[in-house]
């Protein structure tokens, strides 16, 4: 059994990354064990480690709390790993300087970056001469599914029409869904009174809790939206157009494009 121990941090790199790296990984691996180690991260949501355990082969889940007592904390025992090594896919790389320390197996890294994160990493792998993981994950998805298939799928599992959508991202942070669609809504207002037709759609992060959403719905008037959860890539081959705010979701336009 090899264990692949995998630092992660923020939404972005784990649903990008980490994920679809996972996956990718037990095809090859399938006698295989997956525990992710989750950092501390201004951009975290405190949603991941929810989502990184509905992964199948993922096994354990150490949220950023646990993470920072399991390297530091001496009584703290790591798993009996007889074969396993670590895999830096975002946040500190000093933390995977820790991690590789205290699992006793040795620590690779992913980087977008042309540096070095740290040296001691026993291969750093590179965007630039190694692959995209962002980029191999979108070429994935255009490969497994037919662009016009997938296209009709989306638009009857939804009930929706083949119209010319714009498509809304509220972000994956609660701080920037708290008042992106205040300011969506109010735009959207606007919008229909010169184009009674405008048909916008709310793409809502899988980040964003049921909770959340029911709180969102009390205070604002979400009726002219069709609201559609987690699915991005879907999402971005029916629309027409795209307003969002940085971050991954640009990114995925890009190579969708």
């Amino acid at each position: 059994m090899f264990q692949l121990f995998i630092q992660t941090n923020s939404p972005g790199e784990l649903t990008n990354w980490t994920i679809p790296f996972i996956q990718a990984f037990r095809k090859q691996v399938p006698d295989s064990e997956v525990t992710i180690f989750l950092t501390p991260c201004p951009y975290a949501t405190g949603e991941e480690s929810k989502l990184a355990l509905q992964t199948e082969g993922v096994l354990t889940v150490y949220k950023p709390k646990d993470t920072i007592s399991f390297m530091l904390n001496p009584f703290k025992k790591p798993p009996k790993t007889q074969k396993g090594a670590l895999l830096f896919l975002g946040g500190d790389p000093f933390y995977s300087k820790l991690l590789s320390k205290k699992l006793n197996v040795p620590a690779f890294a992913y980087s977008e970056h042309n540096h070095n994160p740290g040296k001691f990493f026993k291969k750093v792998f590179y965007l630039h001469q190694d692959g995209n993981l962002m980029s191999e994950r979108i070429h994935q998805f255009n490969t497994q599914t037919k662009s016009e298939i997938s296209r009709q799928n989306i638009l009857t599992k939804h009930n929706l029409t083949d119209k010319n959508y714009c498509l809304f991202f509220a972000g994956s942070r609660p701080q920037h869904t708290q008042h992106l669609i205040p300011m969506y809504t109010e735009i959207i207002q606007q919008i229909k009174t010169q184009h009674p037709d405008f048909h916008p759609l709310l793409g809502l992060s899988p980040f964003t809790t049921e909770k959340k959403l029911t709180e969102l719905k009390k205070d604002h008037d979400l009726s002219p939206f069709t609201i559609i959860r987690g699915e991005s890539l879907e999402l971005l081959r029916i629309a027409k157009l795209l307003v969002t705010i940085p971050g991954s979701n640009t990114a995925e336009a890009m190579y969708m494009r």
